[in-house]
């Protein structure tokens, strides 16, 4: 589809200034050349500042999958909140791993399989993070929304393709939707939280008490960087069917239409 639009003549017209396909390849374009400009004129400062963007990157993953990274939680129960959430995090390194080495093979069955292992949350779970109790109630829920569309669902088909929006059967496929099965609600807003970069909170029914509203900075949840949103937010029958280099390629196809959803207003 970003080739599709790279060749539409008139891919300018269609959409906002600095949305257009070329827009994307002269932006990397740029970065690679002052890249090369930077590494020219100071090779060692540009070699260090690499070397600790690499290494932020490395300490933020240490941190979220090996246990001797943190301290020792200072009650029993937040020490079990911490090593639950490792472990979590360990089983979705491994899953991803495995996935790509899978190739298509049995991809909807996989992603199940992936799903089953995590553990459902409790309301304790989420007073212990600091979520009001009946938010909490509803944190709990199992989800029955609309999910994260990979693909924007604002965004064009170029004219040689027939124009108009993208075909749900397209958008809303298991390749495309990042929609986990059995997840609950809370697990779903905080996996969008940290994929998209403009979903920061949203509403809580009335039914679930006073409190009205969530904010994931509030909660203290955090955003993924660039690469963290290219993998976390395809779902896994995309990573899994893709496998091996040529998921650089199409797992990286939300990055390069969008960098989110646009279904969420910022709050």
């Amino acid at each position: 589809m970003f080739g599709a639009r790279l060749l539409n003549p008139i891919d300018l017209s269609l959409h906002p200034d600095g949305e257009a396909a070329w827009n994307d390849v002269l932006r990397v374009a740029g970065a690679g050349v002052g890249l090369a400009k930077d590494a020219a004129s100071d090779p060692s400062a540009t070699w260090s500042r690499l070397k600790t963007e690499l290494r932020d990157w490395g300490d933020d993953l240490a941190v979220k999958v090996l246990p001797e990274a943190t301290p020792v939680a200072e009650t029993f129960r937040g020490e079990m909140d911490r090593q639950f959430g490792i472990g979590l995090n360990q089983g979705e390194l491994l899953f991803d791993a495995g996935s790509v080495l899978a190739g298509g093979v049995g991809a909807k069955g996989l992603s199940g399989m992936g799903k089953s292992a995590r553990g459902l949350k409790t309301v304790e779970h989420y007073v212990a993070r600091g979520v009001p109790p009946s938010t909490a109630a509803y944190f709990v829920q199992p989800y029955t929304g609309m999910g994260h569309h990979y693909l924007p669902r604002r965004t064009r088909l170029p004219e040689l393709l027939g124009g108009g929006p993208i075909p749900p059967a397209i958008s809303d496929s298991p390749f495309f939707l990042l929609k986990p099965d059995g997840i609950q609600i809370g697990d779903m807003y905080e996996l969008h939280y940290r994929v998209d970069p403009s979903y920061y909170g949203g509403s809580v029914p009335q039914r679930f008490g006073n409190v009205r509203s969530w904010s994931g900075r509030k909660l203290g949840w955090e955003k993924e960087g660039a690469l963290g949103r290219v993998w976390y937010g395809a779902p896994e029958p995309l990573k899994i069917t893709a496998g091996g280099t040529l998921a650089t390629g199409v797992v990286g196809l939300g990055a390069w239409v969008d960098e989110h959803d646009g279904e969420e207003k910022r709050r």
